[in-house]
């Protein structure tokens, strides 16, 4: 008799599955932020060896890449980045990982660096257009020992920095409200993480040279606080896990109000 034919073993038969269709399909999305007409998001791409693209698009057309195929958007602070683009009518700025750098992006012209490249990391962008400037975390790796983190303003025109608030260990979120005059901001310190304990702080913004005296909102002993926001009505708005659950609060005036009170996490 015959011996029956030999079988494939796995892996030595023909496949449409092939390694350049899985890198295709790693695709990690974050982001994503609506500004006029246009949707923009981030997109990490494992078919090019994991640099993430600024991309955008609006309504039915096909969404376009902003940043060219030689930059990589991403931040270094914190190690793990974050708030890495920021969007201002037609005017668009991001971070790119291979220098660390800030750059302003215009439609039909190449990407503009801002700042030098030097050990400094950047992150968390907010534009301060009524002057000119950017404001971002700072984490300056120039000393020996730990980085040093502080909030900055970076001078659009020439790169330039001014130190706005320093003195605790990390910062994040500055936003400024409707009218430009005040600026919210996160701080912690160690050894807390920040979901264990942060303080959330507001301060006047003006044109002098003088750094923020900010006004703590919440005290360093109710718990965390993320994600502020400043609302059209013009209230400072915050998820605050000082009931026990993340719900959602207000600043009015010198008053916080619970906007809801639910013992669910949101």
């Amino acid at each position: 008799m015959n011996s029956p034919a030999a079988q494939p073993r796995a892996g030595e038969w023909p496949s449409p599955v092939s390694a350049q269709l899985i890198a295709r399909g790693g695709l990690r999305l974050a982001q994503p932020l609506v500004s006029g007409k246009y949707v923009y998001w981030l997109e990490g791409r494992a078919s090019e060896q994991g640099r993430t693209v600024l991309v955008r698009c609006a309504g039915k057309e096909p969404a376009e890449d902003l940043t060219p195929a030689s930059y990589n958007v991403r931040s270094g602070a914190h190690e793990y980045g974050g708030g890495v683009f920021c969007i201002s009518g037609a005017r668009s700025w991001f971070l790119n990982y291979e220098d660390q750098c800030l750059y302003e992006l215009r439609a039909g012209t190449a990407p503009r660096r801002v700042t030098r490249p030097d050990e400094r990391r950047y992150a968390d962008l907010c534009p301060d257009l009524d002057r000119n400037r950017m404001i971002a975390v700072c984490e300056d790796h120039s000393a020996p020992g730990e980085p040093q983190t502080s909030l900055v303003a970076i001078d659009l025109a020439d790169g330039a920095l001014r130190t706005l608030v320093r003195g605790a260990d990390f910062y994040s979120s500055p936003c400024i409200d409707g009218d430009g005059d005040r600026l919210a901001w996160l701080s912690w310190n160690h050894p807390d993480m920040p979901w264990d304990r942060s303080t959330l702080y507001v301060a006047k913004l003006g044109d002098t040279q003088a750094e923020l005296e900010g006004r703590p909102v919440t005290g360093p002993g109710e718990g965390s606080v993320f994600q502020p926001g400043w609302g059209a009505d013009g209230a400072l708005y915050f998820m605050s896990d000082r009931s026990g659950f993340w719900n959602l609060q207000r600043l009015e005036g010198e008053t916080i109000e619970p906007v809801m009170n639910e013992e669910a996490d949101c």
